[in-house]
């Protein structure tokens, strides 16, 4: 079934982003990233997983699985590109969760039930395959590790007492020390700095669990006991911190009680959706009642809408800001990949008018100009009788382009040879091979995507080539109205070349980088053609095709900010190819062309250009 609820946890530093998706009451651990979940242990029937934490540079994962028969809940690792995950060992043989893991990757934090007790450990050594029992503040309570520092000597957690009091911890050096706060009953750390200084989470102010505040400590034994304020409701609760302690986000409830995500930073909470709001980001029903996560950086922040049950990643920098999706980002990366795929079969257009699609067949000598709008084009075209049946055709254009998606400059050149076989009850029958190269400069594409409840766009230039080759058999009849008619089937190759570009970032919060890359199609036609001469001096040509891409591959690897790399594939595109030629013979030797083309079809986009020329015979 459809994803109904997704929340996130962990971010790295270009926001690769780590969680969990919930589909009728299962969860399932989410990397959003192209190869979506991570899956789940190699063996045995997993009943749920979730994806707790991810290293800052995005290459390692932590998390707990459990056994649908059992109950029993694993620990886990996952190396990104590596297959398969593996399980933590377990002192206590029951109940294992991995719930943080150091910026290097070398310690993981997490939980082990020892007996009737769960105990904070670390996993660390050569696959971390020694496990540290980081104990419990008193006999008998329970102790649960929620973060660790970047180099993981420090680690923090909740030590809980009967299952009722809370006091928050920090482990370091093989100590365990309490974290309080004054005049506040119960303490809880959620999570550390990279760099060790600052410790955060709440402080409940009284025993009967009412009116939790968001807290932090810091200082060299983190004596410094700092109150992060409200949003002008009771409660809040901070979640993560950014590397140097400077950012932190959370919870916090408004003066109506209900709750919205914050973000702590200079000594002020501020509420992330009015943040978001104030940077222009269309918010339109989106309501952002939880922070969980934040980069080392600082600069983009997990965050969830749990009244939708959607989870965010949040890109937000001196009063920048962005809202998105790994939904959104495939999406806007997968109408790129059809923009490219519009690019070559648009090229078509041209290149069948240079070598004379629209001329009828004729095994007249001649040369001629040309010229179209729709996109400014230009060029010169020619064909050759070189007798025995052999007609050659050609051309070179120069112009530009500028759709929705996409503009250029650049210089195409097609050739093509045509051989008729002889005349058989009024019937030619023909082969055809062909083929054309282009190089395209300013090359730019421009990316949608949702930000927010709106749109925004993004811009990248670049340079690149195109290229095909084509073979086509049919047949035309001189029928005796003076009418001539044609039809033929075609498959070609086509190619589309890129250099690699990053998108401007100005107004574009989730910037892309596009590595270098060819796409590939192999493309079918049926092609049909009718020239009807009005009088000797004036004619007519229809000619309509039907083209459909066989199979293709994409060479479109994009590196998101937020997303690491999104890929995507050629669509199986169908089209439809229409134009018309009408010719007014000026002299014995100079014919005055007016042409009219289109292109349309949902992959592919739509594209029309009219034009003239002039062509003269020798």
């Amino acid at each position: 079934g459809a994803d109904i609820r997704s929340v996130g946890y962990g971010v790295s530093d270009n926001g690769t982003t780590v969680g969990y998706t919930e589909t009728n009451s299962h969860d399932t651990a989410a990397l959003w990233q192209p190869n979506g979940s991570l899956g789940t242990i190699p063996t045995g029937l997993v009943a749920q997983s979730t994806a707790r934490a991810i290293t800052s540079d995005a290459s390692t994962i932590v998390g707990f699985t459990q056994d649908a028969n059992t109950s029993l809940t694993s620990a886990f690792v996952y190396r990104i590109g590596n297959p398969g995950i593996q399980t933590l060992g377990s002192i206590g043989g029951l109940y294992t969760d991995a719930t943080a893991i150091s910026a290097n990757g070398s310690v993981v934090a997490g939980t082990d039930q020892l007996g009737s007790n769960t105990h904070a450990v670390t996993w660390s050594g050569t696959n971390w395959g020694t496990e540290t029992d980081l104990g419990v503040l008193a006999v008998n309570d329970d102790s649960n590790a929620t973060g660790i520092n970047a180099t993981g000597t420090i680690v923090v957690g909740i030590d809980t007492l009967t299952g009722v009091a809370q006091t928050g911890f920090y482990w370091k050096n093989g100590t365990m020390t309490p974290l309080t706060f004054a005049g506040l009953a119960f303490t809880k750390a959620n999570a550390i700095s990279a760099d060790g200084s600052v410790i955060v989470g709440g402080a409940v102010n009284t025993l009967a669990a009412i009116g939790t505040h968001a807290v932090s400590w810091s200082g060299p034994t983190y004596s410094i006991q700092t109150d992060l304020g409200t949003l002008g409701g009771t409660n809040a609760e901070a979640y993560a911190v950014n590397a140097d302690g400077s950012i932190i986000v959370g919870s916090a409830s408004i003066a109506t009680n209900y709750t919205h995500a914050f973000r702590y930073a200079g000594g002020t909470m501020s509420d992330l959706n009015t943040l978001l709001s104030v940077a222009g980001v269309n918010m339109g029903s989106i309501v952002l009642v939880s922070a969980t996560g934040i980069s080392a950086n600082g600069k983009y922040i997990v965050a969830n809408d749990e009244i939708a049950n959607i989870g965010y990643l949040v890109y937000y920098d001196h009063g920048v800001g962005g809202l998105t999706t790994q939904a959104a980002q495939q999406s806007s990366i997968d109408q790129l990949g059809r923009t490219r795929q519009a690019l070559a079969v648009q090229q078509d257009a041209y290149s069948g008018l240079m070598i004379g699609d629209l001329d009828g067949f004729k095994n007249v000598s001649q040369l001629g100009a040309f010229g179209l709008l729709g996109s400014a084009v230009g060029g010169l075209r020619g064909r050759g009788a070189l007798g025995d049946g052999f007609v050659i055709t050609g051309g070179l254009s120069g112009g530009t382009g500028d759709y929705d998606a996409l503009a250029y400059h650049g210089l195409l050149g097609a050739v093509a040879l045509r051989y008729d076989f002889g005349t058989f009850n009024g019937i030619v029958p023909f082969a055809q091979l062909g083929a054309s190269f282009g190089q395209l400069d300013g090359l730019t594409f421009r990316r949608s995507y949702l930000n927010g409840a709106g749109t925004t766009t993004g811009v990248g230039k670049t340079s690149g080539t195109v290229a095909s080759l084509f073979a086509r058999l049919g047949a035309y009849s001189n029928l005796a109205s003076g009418d001539q008619i044609s039809g033929s089937v075609e498959i070609g190759e086509r190619w589309l070349s890129t250099d690699a570009y990053s998108e401007d970032t100005t107004n574009n919060p989730f910037p892309v980088s596009v590595a270098a890359g060819t796409d590939r199609q192999t493309v079918a036609k049926v092609n049909a053609s009718v020239t009807h001469p009005f009088t000797p001096d004036l004619d007519l040509t229809l000619r309509g095709a039907i083209g459909t891409t066989v199979i293709g591959s994409s060479g479109l690897s994009v590196v998101t900010s937020g997303f690491g790399t999104l890929t995507t594939k050629t669509d199986h595109a169908v089209w439809g190819e229409v134009g018309a030629r009408l010719g007014w013979k000026v002299t014995d030797r100079t014919t005055f062309d007016l042409y009219a083309t289109g292109i349309a079809g949902k992959d592919v986009g739509t594209a029309a250009h009219v034009g003239v020329g002039l062509r003269v015979a020798f």
